[in-house]
């Protein structure tokens, strides 16, 4: 469809950009980068051009071109904040947090409620080992939207890492009541199963049970409970 198009306005960025699109999702990562940068040349401002290849070479590890392509799209568009995510996501995945750190607290200075941005913070502080103002930009996250598994979970995540059992605990709950979050059930499985909470474990192991039924790790778990429970009939049959 797209290369049809490029015959009738074969200067067409937004087309190119498209094309670039189309490879991805059949995986040919080459031919979308050669595409991109056909867009770029023919418009340089064009936003989207720039944002699919700079994935394109974080996807491959490129570092510095992807940067340079967020660099150039925070040039033209200071208040990208897509940009200012990614760019501080590499960063942060690179081993640089405090650059990523710089970076979105940019970001945030010009729009205080983009919740991937209090994300990304949580991550890069947790990188630095500074678990209060992790937890603190985590929850900013959870503040700004509360059905918002990734914040919820890597919060909790910390918290089980730190010994904050309560706390994570309230977390998961919060994040399955709002979203049914399997792996937030999975969690408060596993910690009602390590305070010997059978009764409570269970409830979230039907669950997962429930979402997939060949899942031999749950049916193990809900086994041993009957077991503990002496409801040996119901064991054998899990």
């Amino acid at each position: 469809e797209y290369k049809l198009a490029l015959v009738y306005d074969s200067q067409s960025a937004i087309v190119h950009t498209r094309l670039a699109g189309e490879y991805v999702k059949k995986g040919l990562l080459t031919f979308a980068v050669e595409e991109c940068k056909t867009a770029i040349k023919m418009d340089g401002t064009y936003i989207d051009a720039r944002l699919l290849l700079a994935g394109l070479y974080s996807s491959t590890r490129l570092v510095s071109e992807a940067l340079e392509q967020y660099n150039e799209i925070l040039k033209a568009d200071p208040k990208n904040s897509e940009a200012y995510v990614f760019k501080a996501s590499l960063l942060i995945d690179e081993g640089k947090p405090l650059d990523g750190i710089e970076v979105l607290k940019k970001l945030l200075a010009q729009d205080a409620d983009f919740f991937w941005g209090y994300y990304y913070l949580g991550r890069a502080y947790q990188k630095t080992d500074k678990t209060d103002l992790a937890v603190t930009a985590y929850k900013k996250a959870l503040s700004l939207k509360p059905n918002f598994p990734q914040a919820g979970l890597m919060l909790g995540l910390l918290l089980e890492e730190k010994k904050r059992t309560a706390e994570a605990t309230q977390i998961y709950d919060d994040l399955y009541k709002s979203s049914g979050d399997l792996q937030a059930a999975a969690r408060l499985a596993q910690i009602y199963i390590e305070k010997d909470e059978f009764n409570k474990a269970l409830k979230y192991l039907q669950v997962l049970e429930q979402a997939d039924e060949d899942n031999l790790n749950v049916r193990v778990k809900i086994g041993l409970i009957y077991v503990e429970r002496k409801q040996y009939d119901r064991a054998i049959d899990t």
